[in-house]
């Protein structure tokens, strides 16, 4: 075998390897997720407190209440984001499920107090699914928590509330059911890319490596059947 044809065979075996390789780096990318979501649960705790002032401007009467609210709900975060590096992949989603689930009562709690139907934070319901989906990139379920949580969060502003109008409530609604169903056809397009990425990278290594062989193949064949023919001359040529 000549070095060109090593230097192929040397190649297709490189780029099978680029399929273990994918393969391998699974556990480096639950490293770089887990870092992802410690850093968005950080930045989701910090941006909790830093509208505390607009709770003033809204409620002043209720401001401590609030305050208090707040802490203890940037707490709950800060405590996911220490914990969520040294946890196995079924904890970090249960616990992405129930931070979601607590945000949920909290913000509800916030828009009852803050007016209801007035409040600056009612939108808060329906952008809940798509920051989720962006927070958790591996599992459906916290998004679907976000988005019943939103749905039980203003069905109890209605109830609790009389500031409501009808086209408030339907369009609120449908907008929290629309972000949810959105997030997750975003969730599952992105692991659907994901899954057909690995499975090309995996068919062209095989694919290249089934070529590089043929090609080996022929050429041994081709010198076997020269060989054979510069035999029969040979043979030929004896007395």
């Amino acid at each position: 075998m000549g070095g060109g044809a090593c230097a192929e065979v040397g190649r297709g075996l490189a780029t099978a390897r680029t399929v273990d390789g994918a393969r391998g780096s699974a556990k480096v990318e639950g490293a770089h997720l887990k870092v992802h979501r410690k850093t968005s649960y950080l930045l989701g705790a910090a941006t909790i407190v830093f509208f505390a002032p607009l709770d003033w401007l809204v409620a002043r009467n209720a401001f401590g209440e609030l305050l208090v609210l707040r802490l203890l709900w940037a707490g709950l975060f800060v405590m996911v984001a220490r914990v969520i590096e040294s946890c196995s992949q079924r904890v970090q989603h249960a616990l992405a499920v129930a931070a979601t689930a607590v945000s949920g009562l909290c913000l509800a709690h916030l828009v009852h107090a803050t007016g209801g139907a007035t409040s600056p934070y009612v939108f808060g319901f329906p952008l809940a699914p798509l920051l989720l989906a962006q927070v958790e990139r591996e599992v459906e379920a916290p998004t679907w928590t976000g988005g019943a949580f939103g749905l039980l969060g203003l069905g109890t502003s209605l109830l609790f509330d009389g500031n409501w109008t009808a086209p408030q409530a339907i369009t609120l609604a449908s907008s929290v059911a629309a972000t949810t169903l959105w997030a997750i056809y975003g969730f599952r397009s992105v692991r659907k890319v994901r899954s057909t990425a690995l499975e090309a990278a995996r068919l062209a290594g095989l694919g290249r490596l089934a070529a590089t062989a043929a090609h080996e193949i022929k050429n041994s064949l081709a010198a076997a059947s020269a060989n054979v023919d510069w035999l029969a001359q040979q043979s030929s040529d004896l007395p």
